[in-house]
C-alpha cells in the first residue's frame, strides 16, 4: 500500500497529512494547526476510486505538487481548499519520485475499479 505525506497551506492554518492508497479508495489522513500552535484531532477522508478524475504530479527544483481532479465533492467532507473539484497538495522535494509513483498508482487502481464496474455491468 504506497503511501505519501504532504502540506497544504489555507491561510493561518496549516494542514499536513499522508494519501494513502486502498484497495477501493483514496484516504487521506490529515491534522490541521492553527498558526503552528493550536493542533485539531486527525481527520480522515475516504475516496473512493470512482469519484476520482485524474490524478497528477508536476515539480519544480524546490518542491513538488499532487493535483487530485475529482469528479463529484460529495465525499471530500471537510477537508480544506477544493477548488473546482481540485485538490493540490505540496510534497517535499526529497519525496518527488515517490509523487509521481503514487499519482501513476492511484490512476491505475481507479482505471482497474472502473474496468471492473464496466464487465459487472456486461455479465
Amino acid at each position: 500500500m504506497r503511501t505519501l505525506p504532504f502540506t497544504l497551506d489555507s491561510g493561518l492554518s496549516q494542514i499536513s497529512g499522508v494519501l494513502r492508497e486502498g484497495p477501493n479508495e483514496l484516504i487521506i489522513e490529515y491534522q490541521s494547526s492553527l498558526l503552528g500552535l493550536i493542533r485539531s484531532e486527525i481527520k480522515v477522508v475516504r475516496l473512493p476510486y470512482q469519484d476520482i478524475e485524474d490524478v497528477s504530479s508536476s515539480s519544480n527544483i524546490f518542491q513538488t505538487k499532487i493535483r487530485i481532479q475529482l469528479k463529484t465533492l460529495r465525499n471530500i467532507g471537510d477537508f480544506p481548499a477544493p477548488k473546482q473539484g481540485e485538490l493540490i497538495l505540496t510534497i517535499k522535494g526529497k519525496n518527488r519520485q515517490q509523487a509521481r509513483s503514487f499519482a501513476l498508482g492511484v490512476n491505475l487502481s481507479a482505471s482497474r475499479y472502473d474496468l471492473e464496474e464496466d464487465a459487472d455491468e456486461l455479465v
